[in-house]
């Protein structure tokens, strides 16, 4: 609630969390000697005053960058963003940058020799006391198959740990069956079940109930997450044989998670081979890395993004699979089996509530669409990091389409009847942006289909014109990217540093091949306001 006089806020009214502690207030009253009766303290350290200090955005808006980024992302000039980014990269490291801050402003050092009696606001209505967070106000999710519940989970439980959704024999007969086969590609779909099973950390949480599935068949997994007071409800098609890790991010994933992971996988290098690397040990904790790389690289360009903006950003509980899926083999329009499939990553949901902290009131939309693209971009370059190989996002299917010189089209409800027929693209696609511009979104799409390598198909942008907010898809409704054609078990070896530098894992010699990640500057996190660029990155 806002108190408005002379067209200014005076006053506002918020619900709001603060801490009372119960200490020693007659000696001690947060110094000296802890000694006297106790008495309740009001503390609300979540308010503090801050300081503007030099930092590295100024620099790079005087020499034109904001500037830039803003023209590029209104122009949707999906082909130019990759090559601004890299430059803006080598801005930073030929600056002089060991002064400069990596935020516009710090929390300002203030010592008190003893905790205030008062709150810094005046307090309306106390609604509710308590000691811990009551459950229906803890963000949480769970997890189902075929409506089948494989559990719920705080997000609390959840943090720092690796999520998979994999599949199993569903009987000790149909474990027998299996491993009479030299891998579950030779298998016929139809001689063995297979039951869903929830893994953390590497240890089974939860199985599906039932007899399970034949191989290569089809199941909707679904997530119900809640954060913030709000639900969501989000679907995904799995095929069974193949593999999944569900990354969350709630504000951000710290470094140190991202470098167990990084260790846990360097450390399986000498152990993998060709005909182990496809299971939950190794290919499992690949897929939870590229989620948690992914999530850490999109953070830290939020933050990035949230200074040039000059605005506020608070992450829901957000969440994204990266998956090996299998490919079914079939005939007659029966499933026969599975070959080896590709990788890719589907983000389900990254929500932000966005404030400016200056008054614009455009800076959280453009915050919001820049992000947007920037996101894109890392869900096809995260795995040419990882392996080498070429992938495909909405961004770089808009970049590709740019460089071959095909129109891109701006759709919305006004020019829907005219523009729709310039769409030359599958039927499914066409139909998906007419509802989308119905529904009141702006579709950026090129006109024609695009080639990447093997890949070929569409990509587009389902932008809200009001918050700046969008879906950025790829044909098949993948809200995501993926690697380029068919990924084989020496590719995902790669990964593991496995083979000789042209990636032959025949040789038994270690390397990094094809992998381009930095896993020391991605580790940096602007959240330390202490934190200065050095010349080697973050």
């Amino acid at each position: 609630m806002r108190l408005i006089q002379n067209g200014r806020v005076e006053k506002i009214s918020i619900e709001h969390v603060w801490v009372r502690a119960h200490i020693p207030y007659t000696d001690y009253r947060g110094a000296g000697n802890a000694g006297g009766s106790k008495v309740w303290i009001d503390l609300d350290t979540g308010i503090k005053a801050y300081e503007e200090v030099e930092n590295l955005y100024d620099t790079l808006e005087k020499e034109g960058f904001q500037k830039e980024i803003e023209e590029t992302v209104k122009a949707g000039n999906a082909a130019g963003l990759e090559t601004m980014l890299d430059q803006w990269e080598e801005q930073i490291t030929s600056m002089d940058t060991e002064t400069l801050y990596a935020v516009k402003r710090i929390i300002k050092h203030e010592e008190l020799s003893y905790l205030p009696l008062s709150l810094q606001y005046e307090v309306q209505e106390e609604k509710e006391t308590f000691a811990q967070t009551n459950d229906k106000d803890k963000d949480r999710i769970c997890f189902e198959v075929e409506g089948k519940s494989l559990g719920t989970y705080t997000a609390s439980e959840l943090a720092g740990k690796n999520i998979l959704l994999s599949f199993r024999p569903a009987s000790d007969e149909d474990k027998e069956i299996l491993e009479a086969y030299d891998s579950v590609f030779d298998i016929p779909a139809y001689s063995v079940y297979m039951k869903p099973v929830l893994l953390i950390n590497g240890e089974v949480a939860a199985e599906a109930a039932g007899e399970g599935t034949t191989l290569g068949t089809s199941q909707t997994f679904t997530m119900k997450i809640r954060s913030g007071g709000r639900d969501t409800e989000v679907e995904n098609t799995v095929t069974i044989g193949s593999m999944y890790a569900v990354t969350l991010d709630n504000q951000n994933i710290a470094g140190g998670e991202l470098q167990d992971i990084y260790d846990e996988t360097a450390a399986l290098k000498d152990s993998v081979t060709k005909e182990n690397v496809y299971s939950e040990e190794y290919l499992g904790r690949l897929l939870s890395l590229a989620g948690k790389l992914y999530f850490v690289q999109v953070d830290i360009a939020d933050r990035i993004a949230a200074e040039l903006y000059d605005v506020n950003s608070t992450r829901s509980l957000s969440e994204g699979i990266t998956g090996y899926e299998v490919r079914p083999t079939s005939l007659y329009g029966m499933v026969t089996g599975i070959t080896e499939g590709s990788l890719y990553i589907d983000v389900d949901t990254d929500a932000h509530s966005v404030v400016s902290l200056n008054g614009d009131k455009d800076a959280p939309r453009e915050y919001m669409f820049s992000t947007g693209m920037i996101s894109s971009l890392y869900e096809s370059t995260v795995w040419e990091e990882l392996t080498g190989y070429e992938s495909v996002s909405t961004i770089s299917i808009l970049a590709k389409a740019q460089e071959e010189n095909i129109d891109i089209l701006l759709i919305s409800k006004g020019n829907l009847d005219t523009e729709i027929e310039k769409l030359n693209t599958d039927e499914t696609t066409k139909q998906a942006v007419i509802n989308a511009a119905n529904s009141g979104k702006v579709v950026t799409i090129p006109a024609e289909d695009v080639i990447i390598g093997d890949w070929h198909g569409t990509g587009y942008i389902v932008a809200n014109p009001e918050t700046g907010a969008g879906e950025y898809m790829i044909c098949g409704g993948l809200n995501g990217g993926s690697v380029n054609g068919c990924t084989n078990n020496r590719s995902v070896m790669c990964m593991l540093c496995i083979g000789d530098s042209d990636g032959d894992a025949d040789s038994g010699s270690h390397c990094i091949c094809g992998s381009s990640v930095n896993i020391s500057c991605i580790l940096y996190s602007s959240r330390d306001s202490s934190c200065t660029f050095d010349g080697n990155g973050y």
